[in-house]
């Protein structure tokens, strides 16, 4: 059985680095309506990911295991759109 907090801190420090490439790219969509949607895109599966985040924190010891999954998927689609979005940002 994993470590709860330890998992916990992983998610925290992937959605953090990818909130972080979020936020930077947010100041070049300024006046870009394709930019802007893809970051409209990018905050709502960063805030689905923040959710499972949310529920993560509140699991009991025994029942959190059960929330890796929904928690991955929520990080690895935040992940391919930031994957995806990253060449109209370059």
């Amino acid at each position: 059985m994993a470590d709860k907090a330890a998992y916990q801190k992983q998610v925290q420090m992937r959605l953090n680095s990818l909130s972080g490439q979020i936020n930077q790219w947010r100041n070049m969509a300024t006046g870009r309506p394709q930019l802007a949607a893809d970051i409209t895109n990018l905050d709502s599966k960063r805030s689905a990911a923040e959710r499972q985040l949310a529920v993560l924190r509140s699991a009991s010891a025994t029942s959190w295991e059960g929330l890796r999954g929904s928690i991955d998927a929520a990080l690895n689609d935040l992940q391919n759109a930031v994957n995806s979005s990253r060449p109209r940002f370059l």
